[in-house]
């Protein structure tokens, strides 16, 4: 599911084949501060004790959150805690 239109997309991919090795470190430090900014903004909609869900290696798992961090949080499990990427997490 994308956020970006047909044509927006469009536009990324034309400036890509533009761009040269210099832009594209330029474009991943860009990239890795926005995710790490939406990353910690998502932190903020979680607290302890929340009931969540996520998909992941072990397919479906669900759980109460312990501790949350600024980029993931501790989930408690019937399988054990997970340390999961709250950008993966949704409350249930």
């Amino acid at each position: 599911m994308s956020s970006l239109s047909k044509s927006e997309m469009n536009t990324i991919t034309k400036i890509f084949s533009k761009a040269d090795v210099e832009d594209f470190d330029a474009i991943a430090k860009l990239f890795n501060s926005i995710r790490d900014y939406q990353s910690r903004k998502a932190a903020l909609n979680f607290k302890n004790g929340d009931k969540v869900a996520w998909t992941g290696k072990k397919g479906s798992m669900t759980g109460t959150i312990d501790k949350v961090m600024s980029k993931n949080a501790v989930v408690k499990t019937d399988m054990g805690n997970w340390k999961v990427s709250v950008s993966m997490l949704r409350k249930v």
